[in-house]
């Protein structure tokens, strides 16, 4: 059953992770996580940058995808390229600001309450989702060298426009099963099964990935890996130009806590006790620590 709670203080959301941490460990569930999402308007839904609507649009990037990451690797190579795991090129993308279809999530419980207080709007109440991820029902972490992961990851090589016979796919992507778990199930893959392939990339994936930037390492990172929506047509399975996000009555969420818009500031600082800042979690921005130097002269100087 999921919990819903109000937050007042931060000493409240601590008791309250503390709680729910505490239950994890008397369940005794092998391979089980928690992982939690911040969000700093309670109107967000639980989707990926490359899936959200854009402004004044009834469409999203979704349909860009390919050419987005084809210009960035075609201009900043050195810095953009596919390496075994196609999970780290996602990533490397995500941290630079290309929107991918991966969403966010940490392990650390301050950190997702910072980016939920993250815009000091009183006008917009936040929220922390707390996702368990159990062995027990057969869902777990998976990681960059997971087989399902690196699937999703190469959706954006696809050659053709949505809808997109899933058939196809693996022509369109270079498979390398060398190093990658699951490698039995890579085989059948191979040999177009289609019924495993697309059992294996219709849910989002919670992955743990390679920390390749200390932001990520301070952020304690992970992310959900969404795939697109699929659709039967003829009796042949296509991609369609749709990711949907996950509903936040979804079961993995085992608590939806909201952060009032009123006491964010007020948590923020609090969570300046406690080393979260956003120098602390955004070390290699100089333009976010040469920010922070000033705000905190300005706090010396009472302006």
């Amino acid at each position: 059953m999921q919990r819903v709670e109000t937050i007042n203080s931060i000493e409240e959301y601590v008791k309250i992770i503390s709680e729910l941490s505490e239950q994890r460990r008397k369940d005794h569930i092998r391979e089980d996580a928690l992982l939690f999402r911040g969000q700093a308007n309670s109107e967000f839904e639980l989707l990926p940058g490359i899936a959200r609507t854009i402004p004044n649009s009834n469409s999203s990037l979704l349909g860009y995808e390919s050419d987005m990451i084809s210009k960035a690797i075609g201009k900043n190579p050195e810095i953009f390229y596919e390496d075994k795991y196609s999970i780290n090129l996602l990533v490397k993308l995500q941290h630079f600001g290309i929107p991918t279809r991966l969403l966010d999530v940490t392990y650390n419980s301050l950190v997702a309450l910072y980016f939920a207080c993250i815009d000091k709007e009183e006008a917009h109440d936040g929220e922390v989702f707390v996702f368990k991820i159990t062995g027990d029902n057969g869902e777990y972490v998976h990681y960059y060298n997971d087989a399902s992961v690196n699937l999703m990851s190469k959706t954006y090589k696809k050659k053709g426009q949505y809808p997109y016979k899933i058939l196809n796919f693996l022509n369109d992507v270079n498979i390398d099963i060398t190093d990658c778990t699951n490698v039995e199930e890579y085989r059948k893959l191979l040999k177009n099964d289609i019924s495993m392939l697309v059992e294996r990339t219709k849910d989002p994936i919670f992955v743990s990935p390679v920390e390749l930037s200390e932001r990520q390492k301070r952020q304690q990172g992970a992310f959900i890996i969404f795939p697109n929506d699929i659709k039967e047509i003829e009796n042949e399975a296509f991609f369609t130009a749709c990711i949907k996000p996950i509903s936040k009555e979804d079961h993995k969420i085992i608590a939806c806590l909201t952060i009032p818009g009123k006491i964010k500031k007020e948590l923020l600082d609090k969570l300046e006790f406690f080393g979260i800042t956003e120098e602390f979690l955004f070390p290699d921005s100089a333009d976010i620590i040469c920010k922070t130097i000033k705000e905190n002269t300005h706090k010396r100087l009472g302006i």
